[in-house]
């Protein structure tokens, strides 16, 4: 079930999903994704976790043919638009959550934040 958390000062809808690593379509990838955090076992995906997750929900929705952006553009989702300002280098192999803080963190040294991305940032 979904519950509430606060993201960025906002309150948004949190499900804790339904993704599995396929360990052997993954195999490279030393375990099933699974750690202990704060003395809770939970999912650390990495780049690889979030590329396969993506790939189904694009199948299952019919648009295999399509990127995600693509998909989100289409939508008329708000921090999507044509064109890029930023290339953002990461390794597929580390948790997503690294990749997502060290965006922030360049969000914060830029002096953006998700409320003003229109032009500036993204």
């Amino acid at each position: 079930d979904a519950t509430p958390e606060t993201i960025n000062g906002r309150v948004e809808d949190y499900h804790p999903g339904t993704y599995k690593r396929d360990t052997e379509k993954l195999s490279w990838l030393p375990n099933d994704g699974f750690e202990e955090v704060m003395g809770e076992i939970v999912f650390v995906g990495t780049g690889y976790d979030l590329a396969e997750c993506i790939r189904h929900f694009l199948k299952e929705t019919g648009n295999d043919d399509l990127s995600i952006n693509e998909v989100l553009f289409a939508e008329h989702r708000k921090y999507v638009r044509m064109g890029c300002d930023v290339f953002l280098s990461h390794q597929q192999r580390f948790p997503i959550g690294v990749t997502l803080k060290n965006i922030r963190k360049g969000m914060y040294w830029h002096g953006a934040s998700f409320d003003d991305c229109d032009d500036d940032v993204f």
